[in-house]
C-alpha cells in the first residue's frame, strides 16, 4: 500500500512538471481536445439511450398485449 502511495505521488510530480514545461497554448489545446472528446461519448451515449427508448415505444411489448 506505501509503494501505490509513492508511486502515485511520483506520478503527480511528473505530471505536475510536464504541464509547467508545455505552453499554454499547448494546454489549451489539449484541454479543448479532451473536452471535445468527452463531449462526443457524451452525446453519443444519450443518442444510443435515445434510439433505444424510441425502438421500445415503437415496437409494443407482447406482455401488454391481450388475446
Amino acid at each position: 500500500m506505501a509503494q501505490a502511495a509513492q508511486g502515485n505521488a511520483w506520478q503527480g510530480r511528473c505530471f505536475i512538471i510536464a504541464m509547467t514545461q508545455i505552453p499554454a497554448v499547448d494546454q489549451a489545446f489539449l484541454l479543448l481536445l479532451i473536452v471535445l472528446c468527452l463531449g462526443t461519448c457524451l452525446i453519443r451515449a444519450f443518442w444510443e439511450l435515445e434510439q433505444v427508448r424510441t425502438r421500445r415505444i415503437a415496437s409494443p411489448s407482447r406482455a401488454t398485449k391481450r388475446d
